[in-house]
């Protein structure tokens, strides 16, 4: 993965760079020489500062859920698809159950893990989060330079990208369009596909709406500081919320499913 860093942010990227190669992890800061040999399908400008981590990679979302969810079928959950929660059912101060669409539901603990539907679940017992949805839009293009390119992410134009299926990459630029009804249907906004265009000039020159052949766009929640929330609330004994962490959460779940297990048997 190549990770690109606003030319104010070397020296302290050098630091975070200089801790992480201690610990083991194999990651380094590229020079301008190795750049243009190496990674010759997106330009750098001659200040920038970019790093390398050989062994890193990305999941498909709906892939890992899925295996998730088989894999705790295996070992005794019961995952009920195609129903909706319709209210979460409370008894002083605790929680019950959950009326859904099948029926209700009764249980001692709730998790509300819903993404950009947290929050309305939860307005059903008056309870508010800092969550907020948000538009994310991504392109496809058919071979943007290199086969096999590495992930990247310009932290100096917003812009990222990773290969995907047949030879095509994905490319995605950040769209600040937030409280966004989930359940709207989409399609690519053709002016936020010439935004991204425009602010790829540089990186990604030869990007053009003849090597488009589709994208996709959609939505994510979202904190103000990108970082999610776990909550437990004294309102509601025996809920619990974990959401926001926008496209990042999927690489957090193990880690924070753990966590809420714990908050949940108390070992």
């Amino acid at each position: 993965m190549l990770y690109v860093e606003n030319e104010t942010q070397h020296i302290k990227m050098e630091k975070q760079i200089g801790e992480l190669e201690k610990s083991g992890y194999k990651i380094s800061i590229l020079s301008p020489e190795v750049l243009k040999k190496e990674f010759k399908f997106i330009n750098f400008p001659k200040n920038s500062c970019v790093a390398y981590e050989e062994q890193a990679g990305y999941i498909s979302p709906s892939l890992a859920t899925n295996t998730w969810i088989e894999t705790s079928r295996t070992k005794g959950a019961l995952a009920c698809e195609g129903i909706e929660v319709k209210e979460i059912l409370m008894d002083n101060n605790c929680v019950v159950g959950v009326k859904t669409s099948y029926g209700i539901i009764h249980c001692k603990h709730v998790v509300v893990a819903a993404g950009a539907w947290s929050g309305n679940i939860l307005d059903t017992i008056g309870i508010k989060i800092p969550v907020r949805s948000k538009i994310i839009q991504i392109h496809f293009f058919d071979g943007i330079g290199q086969k096999d390119h590495p992930i990247f992410i310009d932290d100096s134009t917003g812009l990222y990208g990773r290969p995907d299926n047949l030879g095509t990459s994905l490319v995605g630029y950040p769209v600040d369009k937030y409280d966004i009804d989930p359940d709207k249907k989409m399609s690519i906004d053709p002016n936020d596909f010439e935004g991204m265009l425009q602010n790829s000039k540089n990186r990604l020159p030869y990007l053009n709406k003849k090597l488009f052949i589709g994208g996709r766009r959609s939505f994510d929640a979202y904190t103000s500081d990108n970082r999610g929330i776990i909550e437990q609330f004294p309102e509601a004994q025996g809920l619990i919320v974990a959401t926001g962490w926008s496209g990042g959460g999927v690489k957090l779940a193990p880690g924070i499913g753990k966590r809420i297990a714990k908050m949940i048997t108390g070992v």
